[in-house]
């Protein structure tokens, strides 16, 4: 892989794909935003992602967000043993009723705003 400068979007699919996504993209975001991540999330890990979206966001002081961690969910916000990916094809859950709640609670308060 070629380094690429801070400008320019690394090749898809690449491991500095999403942080460049973070760093660059979510600070000019200007509307609000809901961040959500399940704590046994292997492919995105919670704290760290939540954290540089956060940061970014601040950055382009864009402060109408908010960030959930759902304990026991994996990347597909299921209720999980292990949160590897090998495990979505047990799971009968479809998503958590818990973040479809949230989800839709936060959606109606910024339509109220």
């Amino acid at each position: 892989l070629s380094a690429t400068s801070s400008t320019q979007s690394p090749p898809p699919g690449t491991a500095s794909s999403l942080h460049w996504i973070r760093r660059n993209t979510c600070k000019k975001v200007k509307c609000p935003v809901l961040a959500i991540n399940g704590e046994k999330d292997t492919q995105v890990l919670a704290e760290k992602n939540l954290g540089a979206i956060k940061s970014a966001l601040d950055k382009g002081r864009n402060y109408r967000y908010e960030t959930k961690t759902y304990p026991g969910l994996n990347h597909l916000f299921q209720e999980c043993e292990t949160g590897r990916a090998d495990e979505y094809g047990k799971i009968e859950q479809t998503l958590s009723l818990d973040v479809l709640s949230d989800i839709t609670f936060w959606i109606r308060k910024q339509l109220n705003n």
